[in-house]
């Protein structure tokens, strides 16, 4: 789920574009396998979090709620063409107020002959050097993206920039937190009527609660939080994958 850098106060910013460019190319680059899908989708919410940034300098965010740290349990779900929902994977992240944070994706069931990757979790950490991933108990860890800065955390606390942000569309309600829904058409030739939804609430920041993949067809992919607690998170959180080598990229 990339973090980005922006800022609202005159620092680089990306135009709401950047989210359409992304999620096009990954749908035309992605195998639709479930359990893969949703840990990418759910980077993707996070990548497009600045990718959506809003061209309003002048935003007042006074009312940002406190940082504090939190614990959000996930359920992963594909709805198909008749309304069908089948539950894909789980999913907890626990966030520090310091904004790192930790994603431990879980397969919900393992079909016999999949591939062992596809039956075992993977865990993808943001932390200040970065957001990394490691796959399957792996000895060495694999560098995703840069981590947001302060003020985008700040920013995506605010009640007011979410509301005057530019793909803002709706208020809603998740895991019992009030969100604000932000939507854009994917405008995409080959792949006609997708649209995607991303749900934020003032109290959890940049960690989305519900992310949603529509299809042309009717069918959705769906990663969306069941339960919230702000409580306190393990101080050393990711010093298992901090004292992991980092896996050279590959072309």
């Amino acid at each position: 789920m990339k973090t980005f850098t922006g800022d609202i106060d005159g620092a680089r910013e990306r135009k709401p574009s950047g989210i359409r460019i992304l999620v096009k190319n990954s749908l035309r680059g992605l195998c639709i396998v479930i359990f893969i899908f949703g840990a990418i989708l759910f980077l993707q919410a996070h990548k497009n979090a600045n990718a959506l940034r809003s061209t309003v300098q002048s935003i007042d965010v006074s009312d940002a709620e406190p940082a504090q740290p939190f614990t959000v349990e996930y359920v992963s779900s594909s709805i198909g063409v008749d309304g069908t929902v089948t539950v894909t994977a789980r999913t907890t992240r626990y966030v520090k107020a310091d904004g790192e944070w930790r994603l431990e994706l879980r397969r919900n069931t393992a079909k016999r002959g999949e591939p062992e990757e596809l039956q075992e979790g993977r865990v993808y950490a943001g932390t200040a050097g970065g957001v990394f991933q490691r796959e399957n108990n792996s000895e060495s860890r694999s560098y995703v993206s840069p981590s947001d800065d302060q003020t985008t955390l700040r920013s995506y606390r605010s009640r007011n920039y979410l509301r005057n942000h530019p793909e803002f569309f709706r208020m809603d309600e998740v895991a019992g937190l009030e969100v604000y829904v932000f939507r854009v058409n994917i405008s995409d030739t080959a792949n006609p009527g997708y649209w995607m939804e991303i749900s934020y609430s003032p109290r959890t920041g940049i960690t989305p609660l519900r992310t949603v993949r529509h299809s042309s067809d009717g069918s959705e992919t769906r990663q969306e939080a069941i339960a919230v607690e702000f409580k306190n998170v393990p101080e050393d959180l990711n010093r298992d994958l901090k004292a992991l080598p980092i896996r050279p990229r590959e072309k």
